[in-house]
């Protein structure tokens, strides 16, 4: 890829990913993650658009086991897993979430980017589905941050929803399933900017439904 290519899709990358930072209910406020957030590796963001068009012709599939062991899910070689050692997890991070996987996924040509971040949530002995959501519109609310669950499936162990958030004009859509399991409770959320939605929708879907709980001793 030319570098001016190159310079552009990272111009693009970091204007999104601020732009989300302040959106999105799960990350600190954007001040503090500016403050804190240590230098980050941004070389993964080379990408060759011919390599992208092999990519969709050749697709795999991976997948990643949470340290616990105790839950698992599947996803498309496209997405680009990003190491802690290349951008900070701790930035992603709050006091009832610890972030265990980040991937994003760019489709370069039409310059959108979505992003799939699986997170251990902590709510003390909260175990309560509803109530669980219930934080993340009051999180967002205090904010400054207008949230909209819609299409909300509750079942005895998971809850599977769209997100829709909106601060200061800025738009971001997403899928999110929450999941209890015997020991912890994760979130795993697929999301973008809200006019990039419909071209991640069904993939966002697969990612979500391949989550597995696994027993443990």
């Amino acid at each position: 890829m030319k570098e001016s290519a190159k310079l552009l899709l990272i111009g693009v990358f970091v204007l999104i990913l601020a732009l989300s930072l302040i959106g999105w209910w799960h990350y600190k406020s954007f001040e503090r993650v500016l403050s804190e957030a240590k230098p980050f590796n941004l070389n993964f963001l080379e990408i060759d658009l011919e390599f992208e068009e092999e990519s969709q012709e050749l697709e795999t599939f991976q997948e990643f086991l949470l340290p616990a062991g105790d839950l698992k899910i599947s996803y498309s070689d496209s997405w680009q897993k990003i190491e802690d050692s290349e951008f900070s997890f701790a930035t992603l991070d709050t006091e009832n979430a610890k972030t265990l996987f980040y991937a994003i996924k760019v489709k370069a040509k039409e310059t959108k980017m979505a992003w799939l971040i699986v997170q251990e949530l902590n709510f003390g002995e909260e175990r309560g589905l509803e109530k669980i959501i219930g934080e993340i519109k009051t999180a967002g609310a205090d904010r400054g941050i207008e949230t909209e669950i819609q299409g909300l499936r509750v079942e005895e162990n998971m809850s599977h929803f769209r997100i829709n958030q909106e601060q200061s004009g800025y738009l971001t859509t997403g899928e999110e399933k929450i999941i209890l399991t015997k020991d912890n409770i994760y979130s795993i959320l697929v999301f973008s900017l809200a006019s990039d939605w419909e071209s991640f929708q069904e993939e966002a879907e697969q990612i979500l439904n391949s989550a597995q709980v696994l027993p443990t001793e």
